[in-house]
């Protein structure tokens, strides 16, 4: 099962790569990546952190009625790009264990020192294993990843 969920696990980080131009990390996080990973009950946690701010969460979010006020922390863009990715990878099976997590470089400013629960977000989400990175193109965006970096491994 574990190789199964290897595989599906390069599959998307290789959909990701081809669909997404401003993708910088995809990481595997939380349970299935500290050995705590339960078969029946648990999800599998992946991270994308994209280079281009019209996917951040704060960016039009949707309106569940025209009646409700809520809101989701989803993003017209983010939502439209995980229906693709979710098309793509073709297995339903597998989609239904993930929960994907996008981020922008700003979102990942909020999420560093934000506990939902299970301690820092930010840095567990960074204490994850990498399964793709890519070199930032823009000065700006390598700045913040080293800052963001900084701020885990230092404890700020």
């Amino acid at each position: 099962m574990l190789q199964q969920i290897e595989q599906n696990l390069e599959k998307l980080t290789s959909i990701a790569i081809s669909e997404i131009p401003s993708l910088l990390e995809v990481r595997v996080f939380g349970s299935y990546q500290n050995g705590k990973w339960n078969p029946e009950k648990s999800d599998i946690d992946i991270f994308m952190l994209l280079a281009d701010e019209s996917y951040s969460w704060r960016r039009n979010r949707r309106i569940k009625h025209f009646y409700d006020y809520w809101t989701t922390k989803e993003s017209l863009q983010r939502g439209n790009l995980r229906n693709e990715l979710k098309e793509k990878l073709e297995n339903n099976e597998f989609w239904q264990r993930l929960s994907l997590h996008i981020a922008t470089l700003t979102d990942m400013d909020r999420s560093i020192g934000s506990d939902e629960g299970k301690g820092d977000v930010g840095r567990n989400i960074y204490k994850g294993r990498e399964l793709y990175r890519t070199k930032p193109v823009e000065s700006i965006q390598a700045l913040k990843r080293t800052w963001h970096s900084f701020r885990v491994h230092s404890g700020i």
